[in-house]
C-alpha cells in the first residue's frame, strides 16, 4: 500500500514535501537510511503555525502544531519511498516546541507526531524520540519535527 493512500484512509491529506527555507536539504538518503530535517508547523492552506505553547498558544494548538508538521516529515518519506513496504523503521523522531518557560507539557504535544507516525505506520512507526522546548522557532513556528527512518 502507498503511504498517501494509509494516509487518505485516517483522513489525512499529504501536502507536498516543503522546499529548504535556506542552506539545506530538507531530506538526505544515504544507505538505506533517510533523514528528513526539521519540518514547521504548516497548516493545510500553506501558512506557517505560529505561537509558543503555555501563552499564546494551548495544549491542543499546539498538539494540531506537531501533527502538521509530522505530516510534513511524512510527505518527504512518500516523496522518497512510496510504499509501506519500503520503510522498515522510523528509528528517531527530534520534536522542538516554541514554548513559555512554564509550560511543561512537552511530552504531550510531541507526542502527536508520535501518534500519527504510528497511525500511518503501524508498528514501524514507533521510535526513540527528543521532545525539547526552546524559546523561538524559525518563522515563529509552533513546532518542528525531524526523523529518521531506515528503509528496506
Amino acid at each position: 500500500m502507498r503511504i498517501s493512500e494509509r494516509a487518505r484512509q485516517l483522513g489525512l491529506e499529504l501536502p507536498a514535501p516543503p522546499s529548504a527555507l535556506a542552506l539545506y536539504r530538507p531530506r538526505i538518503k544515504t544507505g538505506n537510511t533517510l533523514h528528513v530535517s526539521g519540518q514547521l508547523s504548516i497548516d493545510e492552506r500553506g501558512l506557517v503555525i505560529t505561537g509558543k505553547a503555555g501563552s499564546s498558544a494551548s495544549l491542543e494548538v499546539a498538539q494540531n502544531a506537531a501533527r502538521r508538521s509530522a505530516l510534513m516529515v511524512l510527505a518527504h518519506l512518500a516523496a522518497e519511498v512510496e510504499h509501506l513496504e519500503d520503510v522498515e523503521q522510523c528509528v528517531e523522531l527530534v520534536g522542538y516546541l516554541n514554548a513559555s518557560g512554564e509550560f511543561m507539557e512537552h511530552p504531550e504535544v510531541i507526542n502527536a507526531a508520535s501518534q500519527l507516525l504510528v497511525d500511518v505506520l503501524g508498528a514501524k512507526g514507533c521510535h526513540t524520540r527528543v521532545a525539547v522546548g526552546v524559546a523561538s522557532l524559525p518563522r515563529g513556528a509552533l513546532t518542528e519535527i525531524s526523523a529518521k527512518f531506515t528503509l528496506r
